[in-house]
């Protein structure tokens, strides 16, 4: 009986830890990106390449665009531990000129949540 309570009583003072493991998105390439000189009416892509560094799958919520003008393509919707994948931006230069700057925002199952990317341009005639 008293081996009984000694172990009762261990099991309630012995801390029991949940070891959680998480996603990690880890970019391969620069997250800004700055395509210079771009012709008006050009059709670009540019290609983000990613991993997951994590130890638990990582899923695309969603993607937002900041412009109508430009679509992006997830390789995947599910990373697995250690499994890289890619985004590729398309964007569309009809009726732009000058400055031009796209931003992406990629919003995961991560801690972080949500990735920014941008693409700056200088669009001429």
């Amino acid at each position: 009986m008293k081996l009984l309570a000694i172990i009762l009583s261990l099991l309630y003072v012995t801390p029991v830890y949940v070891v959680e493991k998480y996603p990690k998105l880890t970019f391969l390439d620069k997250r800004i990106v700055d395509l210079k000189k771009v012709k008006q009416g050009t059709v670009v892509k540019h290609t983000f390449h990613l991993k997951n560094c994590g130890e638990a799958p990582l899923i695309f919520l969603d993607v937002q665009k900041s412009c109508n003008c430009t679509s992006a393509e997830i390789s995947q919707n599910i990373l697995q531990p250690n499994e890289e994948g890619s985004i590729e931006i398309e964007i569309d230069t009809k009726g732009k000129i000058g400055t031009t700057t796209i931003s992406i925002v990629l919003e995961t199952n991560t801690t972080d949540k949500e990735y920014a990317l941008r693409i700056s341009m200088d669009v001429v005639k």
